[in-house]
């Protein structure tokens, strides 16, 4: 098996997210935060046909990068990595299943009562420049116009700041809202993603979904407590 450059991205997402991964047989990868403040899903084109689990993913893809276009097979306790343009083969023997921290189940999400969306360009922009701010949350915010967002350090009120409009909104039936995130829990690709909000608690967090069509990928990701909807 081959592992196509989009699935690596996405094996290099879900590392900043968790540093290991358990994979089941078929085409769906999952990850969860050890925090369980971050969860994804993602539908990738390759299908694997043994489960199989990565203590240290980075490690893992550092490895695979030293050979050029690598082919894989899998084993029951580990997998072979190989190329016709690399000398010799890689064996690599999985981590256990038991001690790398993994999703049981999908999350229950509620019901949305609003939804936004937000462009790649947008999203990779924001976190470009929370980054140049040294800015530690991203917040979303509606204030009965428009809704932006921005990346804050909402515990200082003198603090820099930086803001984008993401839509014009006049809606009768949208109130105004600031819904915050740290944002080393929105570890999330830049896509397109239609943005899903509920206030309801689920497993004592408040949730947003991230879902990219365009990726088939989702993200839920913890809601920070001084969020305000409503206001």
């Amino acid at each position: 098996m081959k592992i196509s450059e989009k699935t690596l991205q996405i094996l290099k997402n879900y590392a900043t997210i968790n540093q290991g991964i358990v994979v089941d047989v078929g085409n769906i990868l999952k990850t969860v935060a050890t925090t369980k403040t971050t969860y994804s899903e993602c539908m990738v084109e390759e299908k694997f046909e043994k489960p199989f689990s990565i203590y240290d993913l980075n490690d893992f893809l550092s490895i695979l990068s030293n050979f050029e276009d690598p082919e894989i097979t899998f084993y029951d306790s580990y997998l072979k990595i190989y190329s016709d343009n690399t000398k010799g083969t890689g064996k690599y023997f999985y981590g256990s299943k038991d001690i790398i921290e993994h999703p049981e189940t999908t999350p229950k999400v509620p019901d949305k009562e609003f939804n936004l969306k937000i462009n790649k360009d947008d999203l990779s922009n924001v976190l470009k420049m929370s980054n140049v701010f040294q800015l530690d949350e991203l917040v979303l915010t509606y204030d009965g116009k428009k809704v932006e967002i921005g990346a804050v350090n909402s515990s200082n009120p003198v603090s820099n700041s930086y803001f984008l409009v993401l839509s014009e909104s006049n809606e009768s039936n949208l109130k105004p809202f600031d819904i915050y995130f740290r944002k080393d829990t929105l570890k999330i690709l830049p896509s397109d993603y239609d943005i899903i909000i509920s206030q309801k608690m689920v497993s004592g967090l408040r949730i947003a979904t991230f879902k990219s069509d365009v990726d088939n990928i989702i993200y839920h990701v913890a809601i920070e407590d001084h969020s305000k909807f409503g206001i």
